[in-house]
């Protein structure tokens, strides 16, 4: 490993020796850039056909359709802005102290994993660069959570053997991910929202990017985003990612392919994005146990369309839809299992501004289908209707939801949401907040049976089976949160508590008999706890950090079979630095970034849990005008760190990678 390591770092730098000669002269001739300490603007000889794009697509944009994006990643700000068309990217330590996603970039690496890790609230072990499934979101100590992208649900990508619940985060396209939002006052309905599609700054632009690391880790990625003549957009990326893998049967071998686009059609604007993921895997299953042969091919299929436009008396109308397939093979454990699953539907809304009021009436239709079960192809419809009005009164915001849901397995459910903010002075904004929602139904847990024998573990796994249950109730959560948020010259922070009521969380229970025979079935039971969560951003002169974290005490400490819920406690931060040196389009920078949680208890066929979790990366980084190169050092502090089944946290792993973004 050493040897690998001494053969990566002297490859990358004669790499990027190379590859920065190069790129000084390439880089002459991109757009205008604001120079980096006196903040002026440097016209490059493009700049005229890079101003007329802007002026073109403004002006048949005006008054047809707006464009809004949110100058902030995390939870502690939310003013929607009009974007420009296209907006000069800043130099890295000029950016806002809450960028977009986009640029956010620069100092994560490998996936949405990464940028969900700094979210107060949300817990997530590294699986480091293997590609191996970035935790299900049973695993995120997240109760009742769901993943919806551009609006609409996104369908969990299966992981079994011991059966997991939870969603396959590297089948979501990290490579056109625009922004992530949760448990703030533009989503109260307890969903992780991921917006992805074309850049919403529209900028002419594209970029390349490589990463390699130990275990065989190769990645690489393209992204090209630009308008063509006056009315339509278009972006096509593709991506790989490879790998050995550090344990035993975690080889991973995966891509994503998207496209998409945007025209202008009868004064108004038609979207497509169009993206397919594929990887064959390998997935530790068992506690190790068992021999570590199973293998899994799984495909995403995703694609999505929408048309907005105003219509009489400037009422806003939005029709969308979507269809999702997603595939799973699992092989090599006596037996192959191929299991299907879709979901399509559509939305609409029609909305309208009233005085810095906005008001949107629409309804939902989604139905999900499972394919390939014994016996049975079941199917369920779900239905939502919703009226949402919010704005601003003096100086209050208020935003209040109101929807009723309607599905085949739970029937009808109200789920109102509210939210108020006070604004002190500008600087100090108090808020109270109320939100209810439930997730969707899992057709695998209700109609999933699966049986593997001949495991041959005396005593402790002779076969392994799990029973679905139709009389299986889904989450329906109650949260009720206070807090205040501050906006500063040079930082940001936001304090909040909340209840939270859980009814019909599910629970994964574990029996066994003597001779080593385990039995897995979902149940439902009845949860309460208190979360006191707190972030903070702060920007001085050329650093830039992070800090946030969550404690929750749970009204029953315990699970029924006296395990420990948990985390308790989990947090995160980071430190970053850049500064330019010699001349101005020249910036060192690096980073500091750990991440903590309490005890976790681990169940399945053995249990478990781990006392403690903590660990610390750096980081350093060159950036010269759009051409960056970074070396990461992950788990600093440990060479020989893995935590228990079934996602193991990586040993102190090197990997570098370099970006060049360029312009058309």
């Amino acid at each position: 490993m050493e040897k690998n390591r001494i053969y990566n770092a002297a490859s990358g730098c004669i790499l990027i020796i190379i590859l920065s000669v190069a790129s000084v002269s390439i880089a002459q001739d991109v757009s205008p850039r604001v120079s980096g300490e006196t903040g002026t603007d440097e016209v490059s000889p493009d700049s005229s056909r890079i101003e007329s794009n802007a002026d073109s697509l403004k002006k048949i944009t005006e008054g047809i359709f707006e464009t809004e994006v949110t100058d902030s990643l995390v939870d502690s700000s939310d003013t929607l802005i009009t974007a420009e068309f296209p907006e000069k990217p800043d130099t890295l330590h000029e950016e806002t102290i809450f960028p977009t996603a986009y640029y956010r970039r620069d100092y994560i690496s490998r996936g949405i994993g990464d940028e969900l890790k700094s979210k107060p609230g949300v817990f997530m072990q590294s699986p480091g660069p293997v590609g191996s499934p970035q935790i299900p979101l049973h695993y995120l100590n997240v109760s009742g959570i769901e993943i919806y992208l551009n609006n609409h649900p996104f369908l969990y990508n299966d992981i079994y053997r011991p059966y997991v619940v939870g969603s396959d985060l590297n089948a979501v396209p990290w490579e056109i991910l625009n922004e992530i939002h949760w448990n703030d006052d533009r989503s109260l309905d307890n969903r992780i929202h991921i917006d992805l599609g074309r850049p919403p700054d529209n900028e002419n632009r594209s970029d390349i990017e490589v990463a390699r690391g130990p275990y065989g880790y190769n990645s690489s990625r393209w992204r090209f985003f630009r308008p063509f003549g006056y009315e339509t957009y278009g972006y096509f990326t593709v991506g790989f990612k490879k790998s050995n893998g550090f344990l035993q049967n975690t080889a991973y071998d995966g891509y994503h392919v998207t496209g998409g686009g945007s025209r202008v059609v009868f004064n108004g604007l038609l979207s497509v994005n169009l993206w397919k993921y594929r990887a064959k895997t390998g997935v530790n299953s068992y506690e190790y146990i068992t021999s570590q042969t199973f293998r899994h091919s799984r495909t995403t299929h995703r694609y999505e369309a929408s048309y907005s436009r105003e219509i009489a008396a400037y009422f806003d109308f939005v029709l969308s839809g979507i269809y999702q397939k997603n595939g799973l093979i699992a092989k090599d454990i006596t037996d192959t299992l191929s299991i299907d699953r879709d979901i399509g539907g559509v939305k609409i809304s029609v909305g309208k501004d009233i005085k810095d009021n906005n008001l949107d009436l629409g309804m939902s239709y989604y139905r999900l289908r499972s394919y390939k079960l014994a016996g049975v192809k079941p199917a369920v419809n779900l239905f939502d209707y919703f009226g949402k009005v919010s704005g601003e009164i003096n100086d209050y915001y208020y935003k209040v939801d109101v929807m009723y849901s309607w599905n085949g397995f739970d029937r009808g459910a109200f789920l109102p949401s509210a939210h108020l903010k006070y604004s002190i002075n500008g600087l100090f904004n108090p808020f109270v907040s109320f939100s209810r929602s439930r997730r969707l139904p899992d057709l695998n847990l209700a109609y999933f049976n699966d049986s593997v024998g001949g495991l041959g573990i005396s005593d402790i796994l002779q076969s392994y089976s799990f029973e679905s249950s139709l009389d299986l109730h889904y989450p329906v959560t109650s949260r009720a949160t206070g807090g205040i948020e501050s906006d500063f010259k040079w930082s940001k922070w936001k304090i909040s508590a909340s209840y939270m009521k859980i009814e019909d969380q599910i629970y994964l229970s574990y029996g066994s008999d003597t001779l080593g025979n385990v039995t897995v079935s979902p149940v439902n039971f009845d949860d309460e706890l208190i979360e006191i969560t707190g972030g903070m951003n702060l920007r001085y002169g050329i650093f830039d950090g992070e800090l946030g974290g969550t404690f929750r005490e749970w009204k029953e400490r315990y699970f029924s079979d006296g395990l420990e819920k948990g985390p308790a406690v989990i947090g995160s931060g980071r430190l970053s630095a850049s500064k330019s040196f010699f001349f101005d389009d020249l910036f060192l920078g690096g980073s500091v970034a750990f991440r903590a949680a309490s005890r976790q208890d681990y169940r399945s066929i053995r249990v478990a849990y781990l006392d403690w979790f903590g660990v610390l990366d750096g980081r350093f980084e060159f950036r010269y005008k759009d051409f960056i190169f970074w070396w990461n050092e992950d788990n600093l502090t440990n060479n020989n760190y893995a935590t228990w089944w079934p996602y193991p946290e990586t040993p102190r792993t090197l990997w570098w990678g370099f970006r060049w973004r360029f312009y058309d």
